[in-house]
Protein backbone atom coordinates (compact mmCIF):
# COMPACT_ATOMS: atom_id res chain seq x y z
CA UNK A 1 0.00 0.00 0.00
CA UNK A 2 2.89 2.36 0.74
CA UNK A 3 4.11 1.98 -2.85
CA UNK A 4 0.76 3.05 -4.26
CA UNK A 5 0.46 6.02 -1.93
CA UNK A 6 3.93 7.22 -2.86
CA UNK A 7 3.11 7.01 -6.56
CA UNK A 8 5.64 4.22 -7.21
CA UNK A 9 3.28 1.49 -8.32
CA UNK A 10 4.35 -2.11 -8.90
CA UNK A 11 4.11 -3.93 -12.18
CA UNK A 12 1.04 -5.85 -10.94
CA UNK A 13 2.44 -9.25 -11.71
CA UNK A 14 1.62 -11.17 -8.54
CA UNK A 15 -1.69 -11.94 -6.85
CA UNK A 16 -0.69 -9.88 -3.81
CA UNK A 17 0.00 -6.81 -5.99
CA UNK A 18 -3.34 -7.26 -7.72
CA UNK A 19 -5.14 -7.44 -4.36
CA UNK A 20 -3.38 -4.30 -3.17
CA UNK A 21 -4.38 -2.43 -6.34
CA UNK A 22 -8.01 -3.50 -5.97
CA UNK A 23 -8.09 -2.18 -2.38
CA UNK A 24 -6.85 1.19 -3.64
CA UNK A 25 -9.58 1.29 -6.31
CA UNK A 26 -12.23 0.51 -3.69
CA UNK A 27 -10.94 3.34 -1.51
CA UNK A 28 -11.17 5.79 -4.40
CA UNK A 29 -14.51 4.87 -6.01
CA UNK A 30 -16.15 2.63 -3.43
CA UNK A 31 -19.60 1.26 -4.23
CA UNK A 32 -19.41 2.04 -7.94
CA UNK A 33 -16.58 -0.43 -8.44
CA UNK A 34 -18.29 -3.00 -6.22
CA UNK A 35 -21.41 -2.89 -8.42
CA UNK A 36 -19.40 -3.36 -11.61
CA UNK A 37 -17.51 -6.21 -9.99
CA UNK A 38 -20.80 -8.06 -9.40
CA UNK A 39 -21.78 -7.72 -13.06
CA UNK A 40 -18.53 -9.29 -14.29
CA UNK A 41 -19.17 -12.67 -12.68
CA UNK A 42 -19.96 -15.63 -14.92
CA UNK A 43 -23.48 -17.02 -15.14
CA UNK A 44 -22.46 -19.72 -12.67
CA UNK A 45 -21.48 -17.05 -10.15
CA UNK A 46 -17.76 -17.66 -10.49
CA UNK A 47 -15.31 -14.77 -10.82
CA UNK A 48 -12.55 -15.96 -13.13
CA UNK A 49 -9.00 -14.88 -12.33
CA UNK A 50 -8.36 -13.53 -15.85
CA UNK A 51 -11.62 -11.55 -15.80
CA UNK A 52 -10.85 -10.09 -12.37
CA UNK A 53 -7.37 -9.05 -13.49
CA UNK A 54 -8.76 -7.35 -16.60
CA UNK A 55 -11.39 -5.48 -14.59
CA UNK A 56 -8.89 -4.21 -12.04
CA UNK A 57 -6.40 -3.07 -14.67
CA UNK A 58 -9.07 -1.31 -16.75
CA UNK A 59 -10.52 0.44 -13.71
CA UNK A 60 -7.04 1.52 -12.62
CA UNK A 61 -6.66 3.13 -16.04
CA UNK A 62 -10.04 4.90 -15.78
CA UNK A 63 -9.19 6.51 -12.42
CA UNK A 64 -5.63 7.25 -13.57
CA UNK A 65 -3.61 5.15 -11.16
CA UNK A 66 -0.09 5.25 -12.65
CA UNK A 67 0.79 1.56 -12.71
CA UNK A 68 3.44 0.01 -14.92
CA UNK A 69 1.98 -3.12 -16.46
CA UNK A 70 2.48 -4.53 -19.94
CA UNK A 71 -0.63 -6.61 -19.31
CA UNK A 72 -2.69 -3.46 -18.83
CA UNK A 73 -1.47 -2.07 -22.17
CA UNK A 74 -2.40 -5.31 -23.95
CA UNK A 75 -5.88 -5.33 -22.42
CA UNK A 76 -6.56 -1.67 -23.25
CA UNK A 77 -5.53 -2.14 -26.88
CA UNK A 78 -8.06 -4.97 -27.19
CA UNK A 79 -10.99 -2.90 -25.91
CA UNK A 80 -11.81 -1.08 -29.22
CA UNK A 81 -12.39 -4.41 -30.98
CA UNK A 82 -14.41 -5.80 -28.06
CA UNK A 83 -16.56 -2.66 -27.99
CA UNK A 84 -17.05 -2.82 -31.76
CA UNK A 85 -18.35 -6.38 -31.45
CA UNK A 86 -20.70 -5.32 -28.65
CA UNK A 87 -21.83 -2.38 -30.80
CA UNK A 88 -22.63 -4.68 -33.71
CA UNK A 89 -24.83 -6.82 -31.46
CA UNK A 90 -26.64 -3.81 -29.99
CA UNK A 91 -27.17 -2.03 -33.31
CA UNK A 92 -28.40 -5.23 -34.98
CA UNK A 93 -31.17 -5.36 -32.37
CA UNK A 94 -31.90 -1.64 -32.81
CA UNK A 95 -31.21 -0.85 -29.13
CA UNK A 96 -30.62 2.91 -28.90
CA UNK A 97 -29.45 3.45 -25.30
CA UNK A 98 -26.96 0.54 -25.24
CA UNK A 99 -25.66 1.56 -28.68
CA UNK A 100 -24.93 5.12 -27.56
CA UNK A 101 -23.45 3.88 -24.28
CA UNK A 102 -20.99 1.56 -26.04
CA UNK A 103 -19.92 4.36 -28.39
CA UNK A 104 -19.33 6.76 -25.49
CA UNK A 105 -17.34 4.21 -23.53
CA UNK A 106 -14.63 4.43 -26.20
CA UNK A 107 -13.93 8.06 -25.29
CA UNK A 108 -13.80 7.33 -21.54
CA UNK A 109 -11.17 4.68 -22.18
CA UNK A 110 -9.23 6.94 -24.56
CA UNK A 111 -9.06 9.80 -22.03
CA UNK A 112 -8.79 7.63 -18.88
CA UNK A 113 -11.91 9.00 -17.22
CA UNK A 114 -14.59 7.08 -15.31
CA UNK A 115 -18.01 6.89 -17.00
CA UNK A 116 -20.41 9.64 -15.92
CA UNK A 117 -17.52 11.79 -14.70
CA UNK A 118 -18.73 15.21 -13.45
CA UNK A 119 -18.12 18.24 -15.70
CA UNK A 120 -15.12 19.54 -13.75
CA UNK A 121 -13.39 16.15 -14.07
CA UNK A 122 -13.91 16.22 -17.84
CA UNK A 123 -11.75 19.36 -17.94
CA UNK A 124 -8.77 17.18 -16.96
CA UNK A 125 -8.68 15.97 -20.56
CA UNK A 126 -6.55 19.08 -21.12
CA UNK A 127 -2.79 18.36 -20.91
CA UNK A 128 -1.19 18.85 -17.52
CA UNK A 129 -4.44 19.79 -15.76
CA UNK A 130 -5.59 17.73 -12.77
CA UNK A 131 -8.77 17.68 -10.72
CA UNK A 132 -6.88 19.37 -7.89
CA UNK A 133 -5.98 22.20 -10.28
CA UNK A 134 -9.61 22.66 -11.31
CA UNK A 135 -10.75 22.73 -7.67
CA UNK A 136 -8.10 25.30 -6.78
CA UNK A 137 -9.05 27.79 -9.50
CA UNK A 138 -11.25 30.69 -8.42
CA UNK A 139 -13.78 31.07 -9.82
CA UNK A 140 -14.01 27.38 -10.65
CA UNK A 141 -13.96 26.96 -14.45
CA UNK A 142 -16.81 25.21 -16.25
CA UNK A 143 -15.44 25.35 -19.81
CA UNK A 144 -12.05 24.70 -21.38
CA UNK A 145 -11.76 28.32 -22.46
CA UNK A 146 -12.09 29.36 -18.79
CA UNK A 147 -9.28 26.99 -17.82
CA UNK A 148 -7.01 28.56 -20.42
CA UNK A 149 -7.96 32.08 -19.33
CA UNK A 150 -7.16 31.26 -15.69
CA UNK A 151 -3.77 29.77 -16.58
CA UNK A 152 -2.88 32.82 -18.69
CA UNK A 153 -3.86 35.21 -15.90
CA UNK A 154 -1.62 33.31 -13.49
CA UNK A 155 1.26 33.30 -15.97
CA UNK A 156 1.26 29.50 -15.76
CA UNK A 157 3.62 27.81 -18.23
CA UNK A 158 0.99 25.18 -19.01
CA UNK A 159 -1.12 27.79 -20.82
CA UNK A 160 0.87 27.38 -24.05
CA UNK A 161 0.38 23.59 -24.10
CA UNK A 162 -3.32 23.90 -23.26
CA UNK A 163 -3.83 26.52 -25.98
CA UNK A 164 -2.17 24.27 -28.56
CA UNK A 165 -4.33 21.29 -27.56
CA UNK A 166 -7.52 23.36 -27.69
CA UNK A 167 -6.72 24.66 -31.18
CA UNK A 168 -6.97 21.08 -32.49
CA UNK A 169 -9.70 19.91 -30.14
CA UNK A 170 -12.79 20.88 -32.03
CA UNK A 171 -16.35 20.45 -30.87
CA UNK A 172 -18.51 18.95 -33.58
CA UNK A 173 -21.19 21.24 -34.98
CA UNK A 174 -24.17 20.10 -37.05
CA UNK A 175 -24.32 22.74 -39.78
CA UNK A 176 -27.38 21.15 -41.36
CA UNK A 177 -29.23 17.84 -41.45
CA UNK A 178 -32.15 17.03 -43.74
CA UNK A 179 -33.92 14.17 -45.48
CA UNK A 180 -33.75 14.16 -49.29
CA UNK A 181 -35.09 12.03 -52.14
CA UNK A 182 -33.39 12.39 -55.51
CA UNK A 183 -35.51 14.41 -57.93
CA UNK A 184 -38.55 14.60 -55.64
CA UNK A 185 -40.01 17.44 -53.61
CA UNK A 186 -41.99 15.17 -51.26
CA UNK A 187 -41.06 11.92 -49.56
CA UNK A 188 -43.46 9.14 -50.52
CA UNK A 189 -43.97 5.72 -48.83
CA UNK A 190 -41.12 3.20 -49.25
CA UNK A 191 -38.98 5.66 -51.22
CA UNK A 192 -35.18 5.60 -51.03
CA UNK A 193 -34.25 8.39 -48.61
CA UNK A 194 -30.94 10.08 -47.90
CA UNK A 195 -30.20 11.68 -44.56
CA UNK A 196 -27.72 14.38 -45.56
CA UNK A 197 -25.59 15.72 -42.70
CA UNK A 198 -23.13 18.63 -42.81
CA UNK A 199 -20.52 18.78 -40.05
CA UNK A 200 -17.58 20.92 -38.98
CA UNK A 201 -15.38 21.28 -35.90
CA UNK A 202 -15.18 24.43 -33.80
CA UNK A 203 -12.28 24.75 -31.31
CA UNK A 204 -13.40 25.85 -27.80
CA UNK A 205 -13.40 29.62 -27.41
CA UNK A 206 -12.81 30.32 -31.12
CA UNK A 207 -14.66 33.03 -33.05
CA UNK A 208 -16.57 31.60 -36.02
CA UNK A 209 -18.54 34.71 -36.93
CA UNK A 210 -18.51 35.18 -40.68
CA UNK A 211 -17.79 38.43 -42.43
CA UNK A 212 -20.61 40.24 -44.22
CA UNK A 213 -20.90 39.59 -47.95
CA UNK A 214 -22.90 41.26 -50.70
CA UNK A 215 -26.24 39.91 -51.87
CA UNK A 216 -24.73 38.71 -55.15
CA UNK A 217 -21.90 36.95 -53.32
CA UNK A 218 -24.36 35.28 -50.95
CA UNK A 219 -26.40 34.02 -53.93
CA UNK A 220 -23.26 32.68 -55.58
CA UNK A 221 -22.28 30.77 -52.43
CA UNK A 222 -25.78 29.29 -52.10
CA UNK A 223 -25.85 28.19 -55.74
CA UNK A 224 -22.37 26.70 -55.45
CA UNK A 225 -23.28 24.69 -52.35
CA UNK A 226 -26.63 23.56 -53.80
CA UNK A 227 -24.84 22.22 -56.88
CA UNK A 228 -22.28 20.39 -54.74
CA UNK A 229 -25.10 18.87 -52.66
CA UNK A 230 -26.91 17.56 -55.75
CA UNK A 231 -23.73 16.04 -57.16
CA UNK A 232 -22.99 14.33 -53.84
CA UNK A 233 -26.28 12.42 -53.85
CA UNK A 234 -25.49 10.51 -57.06
CA UNK A 235 -22.44 8.37 -56.11
CA UNK A 236 -22.63 5.62 -53.50
CA UNK A 237 -19.93 7.04 -51.22
CA UNK A 238 -21.02 8.02 -47.70
CA UNK A 239 -18.76 11.08 -47.39
CA UNK A 240 -17.66 13.92 -49.61
CA UNK A 241 -14.18 13.63 -51.08
CA UNK A 242 -11.46 15.27 -49.01
CA UNK A 243 -9.71 18.33 -50.45
CA UNK A 244 -6.21 17.57 -51.67
CA UNK A 245 -3.60 17.73 -48.94
CA UNK A 246 -6.09 17.19 -46.11
CA UNK A 247 -5.65 14.22 -43.80
CA UNK A 248 -6.75 13.11 -40.36
CA UNK A 249 -4.23 13.78 -37.59
CA UNK A 250 -3.80 12.00 -34.27
CA UNK A 251 -6.18 12.69 -31.41
CA UNK A 252 -4.98 14.20 -28.13
CA UNK A 253 -5.06 11.10 -25.92
CA UNK A 254 -1.84 11.08 -23.84
CA UNK A 255 -3.04 8.31 -21.50
CA UNK A 256 -3.97 5.92 -24.31
CA UNK A 257 -1.15 3.39 -24.90
CA UNK A 258 -0.82 4.11 -28.66
CA UNK A 259 -1.57 6.72 -31.32
CA UNK A 260 -5.26 7.06 -32.03
CA UNK A 261 -7.14 8.73 -34.88
CA UNK A 262 -10.43 10.45 -34.03
CA UNK A 263 -13.65 9.09 -35.48
CA UNK A 264 -17.34 9.77 -35.00
CA UNK A 265 -20.57 7.81 -35.32
CA UNK A 266 -23.73 9.08 -36.97
CA UNK A 267 -26.79 7.55 -35.30
CA UNK A 268 -30.41 8.15 -36.26
CA UNK A 269 -32.59 7.15 -33.33
CA UNK A 270 -36.17 7.17 -32.10
CA UNK A 271 -35.99 8.20 -28.43
CA UNK A 272 -39.68 7.50 -27.81
CA UNK A 273 -39.27 3.83 -28.75
CA UNK A 274 -35.61 3.69 -27.66
CA UNK A 275 -34.52 2.17 -30.95
CA UNK A 276 -32.01 2.79 -33.71
CA UNK A 277 -33.82 3.70 -36.94
CA UNK A 278 -31.05 2.81 -39.42
CA UNK A 279 -27.65 1.18 -38.86
CA UNK A 280 -25.06 3.75 -37.64
CA UNK A 281 -22.13 4.73 -39.82
CA UNK A 282 -18.62 5.62 -38.69
CA UNK A 283 -16.92 8.65 -40.19
CA UNK A 284 -13.53 10.32 -40.01
CA UNK A 285 -12.02 13.72 -40.76
CA UNK A 286 -14.38 16.60 -40.10
CA UNK A 287 -12.90 19.96 -41.20
CA UNK A 288 -12.40 22.87 -38.86
CA UNK A 289 -14.51 26.00 -39.17
CA UNK A 290 -12.99 28.49 -41.62
CA UNK A 291 -14.64 31.89 -41.95
CA UNK A 292 -12.82 32.50 -45.24
CA UNK A 293 -14.16 29.37 -46.96
CA UNK A 294 -17.41 29.08 -48.93
CA UNK A 295 -17.79 25.49 -47.75
CA UNK A 296 -16.06 24.92 -44.42
CA UNK A 297 -17.90 21.69 -43.65
CA UNK A 298 -18.02 18.15 -44.95
CA UNK A 299 -21.18 16.38 -46.07
CA UNK A 300 -22.12 12.81 -45.18
CA UNK A 301 -25.15 10.73 -46.04
CA UNK A 302 -27.05 7.71 -44.76
CA UNK A 303 -29.23 5.88 -47.28
CA UNK A 304 -32.28 3.91 -46.17
CA UNK A 305 -35.75 2.89 -47.33
CA UNK A 306 -38.53 5.02 -45.90
CA UNK A 307 -41.54 3.77 -43.93
CA UNK A 308 -44.22 2.01 -46.02
CA UNK A 309 -47.04 4.25 -44.80
CA UNK A 310 -47.69 7.97 -44.61
CA UNK A 311 -47.21 9.90 -41.39
CA UNK A 312 -44.91 12.21 -39.46
CA UNK A 313 -41.89 10.65 -37.76
CA UNK A 314 -39.90 12.55 -35.11
CA UNK A 315 -36.38 11.18 -34.78
CA UNK A 316 -33.05 12.43 -33.47
CA UNK A 317 -29.60 12.54 -35.01
CA UNK A 318 -26.65 11.84 -32.70
CA UNK A 319 -23.03 12.59 -33.59
CA UNK A 320 -20.88 10.70 -31.07
CA UNK A 321 -17.11 11.04 -30.82
CA UNK A 322 -14.89 8.13 -29.77
CA UNK A 323 -11.89 10.07 -28.45
CA UNK A 324 -13.07 13.01 -26.29
CA UNK A 325 -15.60 12.76 -23.47
CA UNK A 326 -18.86 14.72 -23.82
CA UNK A 327 -17.83 16.12 -27.22
CA UNK A 328 -20.93 15.22 -29.21
CA UNK A 329 -23.92 16.91 -30.82
CA UNK A 330 -27.55 16.05 -31.53
CA UNK A 331 -30.43 17.46 -33.56
CA UNK A 332 -34.16 16.74 -33.63
CA UNK A 333 -35.43 15.81 -37.10
CA UNK A 334 -38.90 15.39 -38.55
CA UNK A 335 -39.63 13.16 -41.55
CA UNK A 336 -43.00 13.63 -43.29
CA UNK A 337 -44.15 10.77 -45.51
CA UNK A 338 -46.85 11.92 -47.96
CA UNK A 339 -48.95 10.38 -50.71
CA UNK A 340 -47.66 10.92 -54.26
CA UNK A 341 -49.05 14.09 -55.89
CA UNK A 342 -52.45 13.61 -57.56
CA UNK A 343 -52.39 12.83 -61.28
CA UNK A 344 -54.21 16.03 -62.21
CA UNK A 345 -51.56 18.04 -60.37
CA UNK A 346 -48.75 16.46 -62.33
CA UNK A 347 -47.82 17.65 -65.82
CA UNK A 348 -48.79 15.28 -68.63
CA UNK A 349 -46.21 13.15 -70.36
CA UNK A 350 -46.52 15.30 -73.48
CA UNK A 351 -45.45 18.31 -71.42
CA UNK A 352 -42.43 16.57 -69.97
CA UNK A 353 -39.30 16.39 -72.06
CA UNK A 354 -36.87 13.60 -71.28
CA UNK A 355 -33.52 14.92 -69.98
CA UNK A 356 -30.34 14.21 -71.89
CA UNK A 357 -28.46 11.10 -70.80
CA UNK A 358 -25.20 12.98 -70.06
CA UNK A 359 -26.81 15.82 -68.08
CA UNK A 360 -27.07 15.99 -64.26
CA UNK A 361 -30.87 15.76 -64.52
CA UNK A 362 -30.49 12.71 -66.75
CA UNK A 363 -28.23 10.96 -64.26
CA UNK A 364 -30.69 11.65 -61.47
CA UNK A 365 -33.61 10.40 -63.59
CA UNK A 366 -31.70 7.23 -64.48
CA UNK A 367 -30.97 6.60 -60.78
CA UNK A 368 -34.73 6.78 -60.13
CA UNK A 369 -35.46 4.44 -63.04
CA UNK A 370 -36.94 7.18 -65.25
CA UNK A 371 -36.58 7.71 -68.99
CA UNK A 372 -33.67 9.66 -70.43
CA UNK A 373 -32.88 10.87 -73.93
CA UNK A 374 -30.02 8.93 -75.53
CA UNK A 375 -27.14 11.00 -76.83
CA UNK A 376 -26.58 10.78 -80.59
CA UNK A 377 -23.15 9.74 -81.79
CA UNK A 378 -21.25 12.24 -83.90
CA UNK A 379 -21.23 9.72 -86.74
CA UNK A 380 -25.04 9.54 -86.65
CA UNK A 381 -25.28 13.32 -86.71
CA UNK A 382 -22.87 13.53 -89.65
CA UNK A 383 -24.76 10.79 -91.47
CA UNK A 384 -28.01 12.64 -90.90
CA UNK A 385 -26.44 15.81 -92.26
CA UNK A 386 -25.20 14.02 -95.37
CA UNK A 387 -28.64 12.52 -95.94
CA UNK A 388 -30.22 15.95 -95.65
CA UNK A 389 -27.74 17.40 -98.14
CA UNK A 390 -28.34 14.51 -100.55
CA UNK A 391 -32.07 15.03 -100.25
CA UNK A 392 -31.66 18.71 -101.01
CA UNK A 393 -29.53 17.94 -104.08
CA UNK A 394 -32.17 15.55 -105.37
CA UNK A 395 -34.85 18.16 -104.91
CA UNK A 396 -32.76 20.70 -106.82
CA UNK A 397 -32.23 18.22 -109.68
CA UNK A 398 -35.93 17.56 -109.95
CA UNK A 399 -36.63 21.27 -110.16
CA UNK A 400 -34.05 21.75 -112.89
CA UNK A 401 -35.46 18.91 -114.96
CA UNK A 402 -38.89 20.46 -114.77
Amino acid sequence: MDNIRSGILPGIETQAELDELEKTILQKVGQQYAEVRKLTRDVDGEFRVSRRRALILIYAHLIRLPIKSTKQRQILLQTPLLLLNALNVSAARNWLTPTLGIMRLNSYLAQALPPHAPPRVRLTQLPGVSKADIDSFAPRPREMAEVLSTLEEKGDGRACTVRKAMSKWGRVEIVDAAFKVIGERVVTPSSIIFLVVKLRLTPPGSNTERKDVSVDEAKRIVQYNDKKDEEFLLPKQEAEDLPKGRSTGWAHAPRWPSNRKPTWWLVLGDEKQNRVVVPPIRISYIPYADTESDRDYRTYKIQFQGPPSTGVFTWKLFVVRDTFVAEEASKDLTLSIEHPPAADQEPSEDEISEPDEDSLAGQMAAKRGGAVKKCKDESDEESGTDDDESSNDDSSSDSDSD
